[in-house]
């Protein structure tokens, strides 16, 4: 390689980056090249990305067609576009050739560019024999919209053809994340067929017999009595109307209803903290005291902010019961309220 004076650099490929360099005196030379760097990424367990670049010099032998043979001067010697071009696609016809015997796959041309048209990019097409590979992506991507659609493996090959170092580089650029035809398992008799889905003509072609029972004529029937017996019929659940419902009225509130004091105690005897009887219209602590019983009112009324005036002056909350508030009946002094006046 020293001796192309540093030609194989990477500056000619740009975004490529090759892993391993070979200088093809022959055509014949790429084969073995291709096949032993393709073994190697086969025997590894983890499947390898194959970026490999060919060197062709003037010295080098390339077999094209004879119907292109009157051009091979102008691979060398500069001429137009048009001329240069055609001898170009000529021998780089011959290295996808080539290629294609090595990995099986086919190649097409993607697209162009270059000053001279001197780069070509061809992006693998299809599989050599079945083109419906369950292995084979079914997405593709389109980086341009005039460039043909390539698979997730990258697979492609790149040329560059240099009137300036008189070579031509060629990059290989696989990822095996596929199987090819070669390890692709052969069909055998153990693989049962795809199913065809049945029509709607096959389904109503179907008899219905007298005893209302399904029967279709492409079964075969046997005599056996257990086959003789219809179909047990499945318990399908009813099926819910779907009648809209009268709205259910709405309940009516409920009256509200005043709380009332649950029989209990006398108010003195309840401030005392007295055993009481419970007795009418005296108490039994009463009747000893010669005091008047008085209990509390069965209906709770609202409390008002006007208390007895004992409490008012005092500044207490009064009970605010009649004839005597709960304090006033404590300390036996005078209850009083302002409406009493």
């Amino acid at each position: 390689m020293n001796a192309l004076e540093d030609e194989v650099n990477l500056r000619y490929h740009r975004g490529l980056k090759p892993d391993v360099y070979y200088r093809c005196p022959t055509l014949e030379s790429l084969d073995g090249a291709l096949r032993s760097e393709l073994q190697k990424s086969a025997e590894s367990f983890i499947p390898v990305k194959v970026v490999t670049e060919f060197v062709f010099t003037a010295t080098s032998s390339i077999t094209i067609p004879v119907t292109q043979q009157a051009n091979l001067d102008d691979l060398i010697q500069p001429a137009d576009i048009p001329q240069s071009s055609t001898a170009q696609r000529a021998v780089a016809r011959s290295f996808i050739e080539a290629v294609q015997e090595i990995d099986r796959f086919k190649y097409a041309e993607r697209h162009l560019w270059g000053s001279s048209r001197d780069r070509k990019s061809y992006a693998k097409k299809e599989l050599d024999a079945d083109e419906d590979d369950e292995d084979e992506p079914k997405k593709r991507k389109r980086t341009r919209p005039d460039a043909l659609p390539t698979y997730d493996c990258g697979g492609a090959i790149h040329l560059k053809f240099s009137t300036k170092r008189e070579a031509i580089n060629i990059v290989y650029k696989h990822n095996p994340i596929h199987r090819n035809i070669e390890s692709r398992p052969t069909n055998s008799n153990n693989t049962s067929p795809k199913k065809k889905r049945r029509s709607r003509k096959t389904q109503e072609s179907a008899v219905h017999s007298s005893d209302g029972v399904f029967r279709d004529p492409d079964l075969n029937v046997s005599a056996s009595p257990e086959a003789s017996r219809g179909p047990a019929k499945r318990n399908r659940p009813p099926v819910k109307s779907h009648t809209k419902k009268p709205p259910v009225p709405e309940p009516e509130p409920e009256p509200v209803v005043t709380k009332t004091f649950k029989p209990g105690a006398c108010v003195r005897c309840r401030e005392k903290k007295m055993k009481c009887n419970k007795a009418n219209p005296m108490c039994n602590q009463c009747r000893c005291g010669l005091w008047t019983s008085q209990y509390p009112e069965k209906v709770m009324k609202k409390r008002s902010k006007n208390g007895c005036l004992s409490c008012k002056q005092r500044r207490r909350k009064c009970t605010e019961e009649h004839p005597s508030c709960a304090y006033c009946l404590n300390v036996n002094d005078d209850c009083e309220y302002p409406d009493e006046y």
